[in-house]
């Protein structure tokens, strides 16, 4: 789907329709000598059935001030709009706007950073 990098590292973003798939592919890849650190594995059919807010265990309220927020320029660097602004479009206070986009952060980069591999990840394996 995607990928990214220089002489010394790639990242890619694939996606595979059976676990059969991806064990082929990996075992393909063993025989090129090719390193790879899976970090990250999401079942595909879950993301169909369900829509990225579900998905992500945003309740509506944080999923409609995280798209106001990056539709209206919030995270665009400079930014666009404030907490005021937004505030005043979904009808709640800048305080109340603000912990609602931190929780709302704090669900999606946990779902996308922190999530482990199965199995737990490797201390031996290379991150390159």
């Amino acid at each position: 789907m995607e990928g990214v990098g220089d002489a010394d590292r790639w990242e890619f973003r694939l996606r595979f329709h059976t676990d059969e798939a991806v064990s082929a592919f990996q075992a393909s890849q063993r025989e090129q000598e090719f390193s790879i650190d899976v970090r990250r594995v999401a079942e595909f059919v879950d993301w169909e059935a369900q829509s990225s807010a579900e998905a992500l265990e945003l309740t509506s309220a944080q999923h409609d001030a995280l798209r106001l927020a990056v539709e209206e320029g919030y995270f665009a660097v400079p930014r666009r709009t404030n907490w005021i602004d937004l505030g005043d479009r979904l009808e709640i206070s800048s305080q109340s706007l603000s912990e609602r986009l931190r929780r709302a952060e704090e669900k999606v980069l946990g779902a996308t950073l922190l999530a482990e591999p199965e199995g737990g990840s490797d201390p031996n394996s290379d991150s390159r």
